[in-house]
């Protein structure tokens, strides 16, 4: 290996630690905003009759059944597939599945 070869690899070297510092520096911002975090538990289409006559009361049916995975969405992306669960007499998700961002895309 000569004396240039060298050289290259510790230029290479340092671009590569300098690339990596920042992009630390910028998980670190996003780590502290806010998103909304909205929770799909299934849809269904009706008539604008349909809607009219809903009152209290009313059961409207969902495409999906109460045992399958919700979706957790971000920015109306889904991220995330999960069961719904009663955290301390709340709702809540149990994350079972993270969507790889290829897979949505």
């Amino acid at each position: 290996m000569t004396d240039d070869s060298v050289s290259d690899q510790d230029e290479e070297t340092g671009r590569l630690q300098a690339i990596s510092r920042v992009q630390a520096q910028s998980l670190a911002v996003l780590r502290g905003l806010t998103v909304e975090v909205e929770v799909l538990m299934g849809a269904t289409s009706i008539t604008i009759g349909e809607l009219l006559d809903l009152q209290s009361g009313s059961v409207v049916a969902l495409d999906r059944g109460v045992d399958e995975p919700v979706e957790l969405l971000v920015g109306g992306q889904v991220i995330a597939h999960g069961e719904l669960v009663s955290v301390e007499g709340e709702m809540g998700v149990r994350i079972t599945q993270i969507v790889a961002a290829e897979a949505e895309a």
